[in-house]
């Protein structure tokens, strides 16, 4: 955030409001996690232009947030859901009770499920209340006013949408994940 940032680690979120706009994030995961708010670059900002009459430039600090998990693990899965609104107006966000390692959220019309738990293989599906849009990343199937799409490949993400009287969907194939460490 370019200004003034306010974490409330008891319930997971975190805000910003820069001029005529307000942003609260929520942030899930499948490993208790510890939080870490500066209004410092963990490396000093500084751009090197090399070309000739230009001078570098110095960024002003920024306000960054860090989520990071307590136990040491090769398996994290994090889930966050960031509303950002002009009037700073935000829709409550609606928790279910988590089973069997899925995470369920209604936000307003929309409902989010998320497996975090590593015992069950990922998913995210997203949809409207009003049924008007379906998403899944890593599904099998999605499902919108009562009509069902699988993927031409298993785990590729999925879009439906009813767009002017008609079912618009799309596939896209998801790149593998490569570990960081």
């Amino acid at each position: 955030s370019l200004k003034d940032m306010k974490l409330d680690a008891s319930s997971n979120t975190f805000t910003s409001t820069i001029d005529n706009a307000k942003g609260v994030g929520n942030l899930w995961s499948s490993q208790p996690f510890t939080w870490q708010l500066t209004d410092q670059f963990d490396v000093p900002a500084v751009s090197f232009r090399n070309y000739k009459g230009m001078k570098s430039k110095k960024y002003d600090d920024q306000w960054h947030l860090k989520a990071t998990n307590k136990i040491k693990s090769s398996n994290v899965r994090f889930l966050s859901v960031i509303q950002v609104s002009a009037d700073g107006k935000l829709l409550p966000v609606k928790e279910m009770a988590a089973s069997s390692g899925v995470t369920k959220l209604t936000i307003g019309d929309w409902q989010i499920e998320a497996s975090l738990s590593y015992d069950a293989a990922p998913q995210l599906i997203i949809n409207s209340t009003k049924r008007n849009t379906a998403f899944a990343a890593y599904g099998a199937e999605i499902e919108l006013k009562g009509k069902a799409f699988k993927p031409a490949n298993q785990g590729n993400s999925m879009l439906v949408e009813w767009v002017d009287g008609k079912m618009k969907f799309s596939e896209v194939a998801d790149e593998a994940v490569r570990p960081i460490r």
